[in-house]
């Protein structure tokens, strides 16, 4: 009986193309100061891709300041490629380490360690899987041949393969981790008997994909069945992988921990998430089985990893799809309960809500005022009665978002919406920021002029403006165009009615300033001031700051704009402008 080690196969490539699995990164503590610049940032580098974006946003300041010194973070990185593998997705950088930390640095990333495993305790609570108790855990050779997450049985084949071609000095150096006879068969006999004997410990799951080459005459002799499988440690196990790697690695003195868990032998055919929200965009309807062409099989190409799969990332994410080969290859987007939007009205009525918003969008050669985050809803529901897409998963949807950012900077929202499909739009919620904002790892997101500004989080924020340098003159435009549309001009208004309209860079500014002299005064060809607010005074406390509620109005073109915008409301609402100072 021969037992090998697999610490020769650590860094074997399995996969020919990489790919990144942006991930949240712990704000551990740096290693002591006197260590080398390179085992200091060690314990901020992930053991998965991330984007050195990702990567510099969690490293302390000092710390940074001294990797800046040394060339930059890319720098530093490619010099050690013993300690860390430096690709490029895209436009875009990554980078993971590829070993754990030196045993007087296991203290640097204990809190990540703890966060890890809380994470993996809460997945197996969420699959209501029964935990095995000890005395029924699997042997060790278990975590050394199946990965906690699926790949292709094909790919173990070929790792079981390499390790039978080891040189026979290193199987006499490393004896126990992987139990295979002289005599053991081929490694698909292998591979199949292993897979028998720790049948409770493994998922696995088999597709059949049929392939006529015979389809236009309707000859189904020629039909070829490709048989696809795919294998995991059951999701309870998950806990036990990692107790095991730590025992490992502490009776390996830290020498072969990496080599002796499959997850890190076997991480390039771990499917990232990014990839699986991309293949839910080839799925037009949830909540019913679509068949998996070979026109959607090509399409998914030009978005997965090269030489991926579309069946494995399906397999990879049984959360989000399911899949059948009876009576037909096909797959199923599973869409949590969650993202379903709440029904108002029928179908009729929302349509033609829509249509009204539509008409009452340009009259009289105007632009009329749009309640977007009204229509953003009606569509939504439209949408779901019509034709429910995947783009209502939220993570779909910001990953289909984030796929047409550009890579040179922000973008407006008004410019972003064209370059994405119809149902995308339609699946968007009434309030974008709160999307964006619960996707920091995807988005950056800013105050334009006049709406928000949004782009990638892995490419650098743009320079701002400082805030001392806005002008009284560019705040009265920004409050022209922030007037109450309801509100007739000659009644004026004042800053509580507008100011939460208005960017916030330009808020902070009239907050350094005293908005009555040095900006209403300082345009009367502009602006008009008239008394205090009444209405709005009665109901607030005597310690307000009547600033906030002292009225003005525009004059001269600023004014006659205003009015011809607010007639034209009129005339859609049907109500004389002349006998109203505002509408409801």
């Amino acid at each position: 009986m021969l037992r090998i080690c697999l610490r020769r196969f650590c860094c074997m490539k399995l996969f020919n193309a990489g790919g990144a699995n942006v991930e949240n990164i712990s704000t551990s503590t740096p290693c002591e100061g006197t260590a080398p610049l390179e085992w200091q940032i060690q314990p901020f580098v992930p053991m998965t891709f991330t984007a050195l974006t990702q990567i510099s946003r969690s490293v302390d300041v000092d710390l940074m300041e001294k990797v800046a010194e040394a060339g930059g973070l890319r720098t530093l990185l490619i010099r050690h490629p013993e300690l860390f593998s430096v690709s490029k997705v895209g436009s875009v950088y990554v980078a993971r380490r590829l070993q754990k930390g030196r045993k007087e640095h296991k203290t640097s990333f204990k809190s990540d360690a703890k966060h890890k495993k809380r994470q993996d305790k809460d997945m197996i609570s969420s699959h209501h899987v029964k935990s095995y108790p000890v005395a029924k855990r699997p042997p060790l050779e278990v975590f050394c041949l199946f990965p906690t997450f699926f790949i292709p049985v094909d790919a173990l084949i070929t790792y079981v393969r390499e390790i039978r071609m080891a040189g026979s000095e290193e199987k006499k150096s490393n004896t126990r981790w992987i139990s295979m006879s002289e005599d053991f068969g081929s490694p698909e006999e292998f591979v199949r008997k292993k897979m028998k004997e720790y049948d409770d410990f493994i998922e696995v799951v088999s597709i059949n994909e049929t392939s006529s080459s015979n389809v236009s005459d309707g000859d189904n002799s020629g039909d070829k069945i490709v048989r696809h499988c795919f294998v995991r440690l059951r999701t309870s196990l998950v806990e036990f992988a990692k107790q095991n790697e730590e025992a490992l690695e502490k009776e390996e003195d830290g020498t072969c921990g990496d080599a002796l868990h499959i997850d890190n032998v076997m991480e390039l055919y771990e499917v990232p998430q990014y990839e699986q929200y991309r293949a839910a965009r080839l799925i037009d309807i949830v909540e019913e089985f679509v068949p998996i062409s070979q026109e959607m099989q090509q399409e998914a190409s030009l978005l997965l990893t090269e030489g991926r799969s579309l069946i494995h990332v399906f397999v990879s994410a049984p959360h989000l799809f399911e899949i059948r080969d009876s009576p037909e290859l096909s797959v199923r987007f599973l869409l949590d309960p969650k993202y379903k939007p709440s029904i108002t009205h029928t179908k009729d009525e929302i349509a033609h809500k829509l249509e009204e918003i539509r008409e009452g969008a340009l009259k009289n050669g105007l632009r009329m005022p749009i309640d977007r985050r009204k229509r953003r809803m009606l569509s939504r529901q439209l949408q779901f009665l019509t034709k429910p897409t995947p783009y209502f998963d939220e993570a779909v949807l910001a990953h289909a978002v984030v796929d047409v950012l550009p890579l040179d900077g922000p973008v407006s929202v008004a410019h972003l919406m064209p370059k994405l499909p119809k149902e995308c739009v339609n699946c968007m919620p009434s309030a974008l920021g709160r999307l964006f904002n619960h996707f920091p790892h995807l988005f950056r997101v800013f105050d334009g002029e006049r709406e928000m500004l949004v782009q990638r989080a892995d490419i650098p924020a743009p320079e701002q403006r400082r805030i001392s340098t806005i002008q009284s003159d560019e705040i009265l435009l920004v409050l022209y165009n922030a007037y109450p549309r309801r509100r007739h001009p000659n009644s004026g208004t004042c800053l509580h009615r507008c100011l939460h309209n208005l960017p916030l860079r330009v808020r902070l500014r009239i907050r350094q300033l005293d908005f009555l002299e040095d900006v209403l005064r300082k345009h009367p060809d502009k602006v008009e001031m008239l008394g205090v607010d009444e209405e709005l005074m009665k109901n607030c406390s005597p310690s307000a700051n009547l600033q906030m509620f002292h009225l003005f109005r525009f004059v001269g073109d600023l004014q006659q704009d205003l009015v011809k915008r607010y007639e034209a409301l009129c005339a859609k609402l049907g109500v004389d402008p002349d006998t109203t100072t505002q509408l409801v």
